[in-house]
């Protein structure tokens, strides 16, 4: 089974091979279905015995999910075939007609109509900076894949009244298991300002409901029932954060509700602020993790040959909103590099110390104690004193 769009033709099914018990002649009665979940099948008569079996592909699959197109006013049939059989085989009939449903046949659409805590939302940009675009990232929670041309963005009111929705995609687009799309009018202008590792992640949306900066309510809508909400507001940022525009706000745990008190918080300074279309810098992991400062290795050599050129200050926290102050300092115990002031944190992560003072000049070689001070707004202040070694090659 192929899709033709205009003279670009892609494989939609293709069967594992067919043996000829015939002795070189063969005929085969075939039919071709295809169901309103948009499953297509191969059933084929190969031996005139007038019953109909499902083939199956290659990978064992007996059916290829495609809506692409939901009609369409042409289908066709191409033949491949050697000049030595041009002349040995014939059609006796070709019909195309509205599929009669067999009450015998086991269906099993794909993809699987969404539950409410199947697709979340985690993470939104609603205040985006000056010249940015704002955009809605959900996450798949579920082991099943879904079609996103099933699903709508809308802007509610209180309580429950669901305002313009906007579809999110007008195509054929899977969200698989353990996936994140970012939702976006413009996506070149949210990969311009963030790093953004998964472009495959992003999806134009023609248009999206109007957020408020401030406040206001996001929802997943499917067959008009709400999948995930969230109600956003201005407070949900760390209180170390004096301007929230250009910080989306990221989930922490995807065990929690939504809207949990806390289950939303700023992305971290070390992340740029924002991780569209990947981890969620502020992620809660469920597994518990002792707190944790440590060295990749005491030892770095600045020299730019691609080994240990920068010392890697590593982190680890079980709970999120972590600051951060990190300072260098020499064997005399003055300050020669201020790291880090007042930085936001993700849960895990890494800072670098390229060798250089607070002018950008090389430092010499010697031991360097790094003091990496820490505080949130619940847990106070942790402070760890981690030694080093600023090396040279002779």
């Amino acid at each position: 089974i192929w899709q033709q769009s205009g003279a670009i033709r892609k494989s939609v099914f293709r069967s594992a091979a067919i043996e000829n018990k015939n002795n070189g002649t063969f005929k085969a009665r075939v039919r071709v279905t295809h169901d309103k979940h948009g499953h297509w099948k191969i059933y084929t008569d190969e031996y005139d015995t007038g019953e109909f079996s499902v083939l199956t592909s290659s990978n064992g699959d007996s059916s290829a999910y495609n809506r692409t197109y939901r009609s369409s006013q042409y289908a066709g049939l191409m033949i491949n075939y050697s000049f030595t059989n041009q002349q040995k085989f014939s059609i006796h009939y070709f019909m195309i007609k509205p599929l009669e449903k067999n009450p015998t046949d086991i269906e099993n659409p794909l993809p699987y109509t969404p539950q409410p805590g199947d697709i979340l939302i985690n993470e939104i940009l609603p205040n985006p900076k000056i010249g940015g675009v704002e955009f809605v990232e959900i996450y798949n929670n579920s082991d099943k894949d879904y079609d996103l041309q099933d699903l709508q963005l809308a802007r509610m009111i209180a309580p429950d009244s669901i305002r313009s929705m906007h579809s999110i995609s007008n195509e054929f687009h899977v969200i698989s298991p353990k996936e994140y799309k970012v939702l976006t009018k413009d996506p070149s202008l949210i990969q311009r300002s963030y790093y953004t590792p998964h472009l495959s992640a992003f999806i134009k949306m023609s248009s999206m409901p109007q957020m408020n900066n401030k406040d206001g309510t996001i929802a997943l809508i499917s067959n008009n029932i709400i999948i995930d909400r969230l109600d956003y507001h201005e407070g949900m940022h760390s209180p170390f954060i004096k301007d929230p525009k250009g910080v989306s706000l990221e989930r922490k745990s995807f065990n929690e509700g939504t809207n949990t008190v806390g289950n939303f918080t700023s992305a971290a300074a070390t992340v740029g602020y924002a991780t569209p279309g990947y981890k969620n810098s502020q992620y809660e992991s469920s597994i518990p993790h002792q707190n944790d400062v440590w060295l990749n290795s005491k030892t770095f050599s600045p020299d730019h040959d691609g080994f240990e050129d920068d010392l890697r200050i590593n982190y680890h926290f079980s709970t999120s909103g972590v600051m951060a102050n990190a300072h260098i300092y020499n064997e005399r115990g003055s300050i020669v590099r201020h790291l880090y002031r007042n930085h936001s944190l993700s849960t895990d992560g890494e800072l670098l110390w390229d060798g250089l003072n607070d002018r950008g000049q090389p430092l010499p070689v010697g031991i360097y104690i790094v003091y990496f001070e820490v505080y949130n707004a619940i847990d106070g202040v942790k402070k760890y004193r981690l030694s080093c070694v600023l090396s040279a090659k002779f």
